[in-house]
């Protein structure tokens, strides 16, 4: 289906796992969990604990690593190994696995010390956030994203992993664990202490396809409109006091149940591999975002949404009958969540489903 294309690469950065996982005494769980013991890592399998075969047994001495992490779906274990070469010899590698260990591959090769890894997941598809640095020093510091179904590294940003939260929201917070969503990092300089810091997010290096369904926003076609142009980096605004509208112009030969939408301006300054000018901008707390709205098609029925104040995508479908192979849909902004800095409301994008 077209819809699930389109959706394809829109990403929802979750918190699935840690670096480090504490050693414990096995206990009945309702998920699938990690536990290093002093021989090795085991799996608790509901309770059933298992040794991880893949490993092996493992010396418990301080430079042979124990870094492991379990995939969002909890049928992968993420785990490091020490393959030699670099500045000391010191080179660790990233493989994964399957859980009871049938099925083992080679994800990511190093000559550097891998401190931390971390499962990301982007609508149904899997990443790894891999912390790489040479050595005894943790300057020059980076980590890559690795594509867990291609073994591609889709990019690398300099700095150091040390925080990873979960939830589907997009903003820097003093208080780590209350960051929703994305990678937190800091770059050290040349004496190791940092000098800047940013929070990473995989969505915000790829575009996403305009919709088919949708060919034209008010004037403008579906490409040019900042409201189906398929990036996070552009939003539509209208003045919040205005009760501002657009209306969503659907090809003739097309029929959509709903609605899926990015309500606020989800945008900071991404990262960049060399050049890191993030100075803390977050558009989606500067502008208002919308809180109720009405939708009105062109048959002349309608329907009240109330939104989230949130980051995540929000789902709208329309009510049965209403909207589905009509030309045009209006959609008025009636009341907003009020923004730091703005009065005007934003967009980032919308998908029809």
């Amino acid at each position: 289906m077209r819809f699930s294309h389109n959706f394809k690469k829109c990403i929802l950065i979750t918190l699935t796992c840690v670096m480090l996982i504490a050693v414990s005494n096995p206990v009945l769980a309702d998920s699938r969990q990690l536990e290093w013991h002093d021989d090795g890592l085991y799996i608790n399998d509901y309770g059933e604990v298992i040794f991880f075969e893949p490993l092996g047994e493992m010396p418990n001495i301080p430079y042979v690593p124990r870094i492991a992490a379990i995939s969002p779906d909890e049928e992968w274990i993420a785990f490091i190994r020490h393959s030699g070469g670099g500045f000391e010899n010191e080179g660790m590698s990233v493989y994964i696995a399957t859980w009871d260990g049938n099925d083992e591959y080679l994800l990511l090769q190093t000559d550097r010390i891998v401190p931390a890894i971390y499962w990301l997941e982007a609508d149904g598809q899997f990443y790894l956030a891999v912390q790489q640095h040479s050595g005894g020093t943790m300057f020059r510091s980076f980590f890559s994203i690795v594509d867990f179904g291609t073994c591609q590294t889709v990019t690398q940003v300099e700095g150091m992993i040390y925080v990873v939260s979960n939830g589907g929201a997009r903003y820097y917070s003093d208080n780590w664990w209350m960051v929703p969503s994305g990678v937190r990092y800091e770059v050290l300089s040349q004496d190791e202490e940092p000098y800047k810091w940013g929070i990473f997010y995989v969505d915000e290096l790829m575009n996403f396809e305009s919709p088919a369904e949708i060919v034209m926003v008010d004037d403008e076609l579906c490409e040019s409109s900042n409201l189906t142009d398929g990036r996070l980096t552009t939003a539509w605004i209208g003045q919040s006091n205005d009760q501002p509208s657009f209306v969503l112009h659907v090809a003739d030969s097309q029929s959509i149940r709903g609605l899926a939408i990015r309500t606020g301006w989800q945008y900071h300054q991404p990262p960049a591999p060399d050049e890191l000018p993030w100075d803390g901008l977050d558009t989606y707390l500067i502008y208002d975002r919308p809180y109720e709205c009405l939708i009105t098609f062109d048959n002349g029925a309608s329907q009240r949404v109330i939104f989230e104040d949130k980051r995540s995508i929000q789902w709208v479908y329309f009510d049965e009958g209403d909207g589905i192979g009509v030309g045009a849909i209006t959609f008025t902004i009636e009341s907003v969540y009020k923004g730091e800095e703005s009065d005007y409301v934003a967009i980032s994008e919308i998908w029809p489903i």
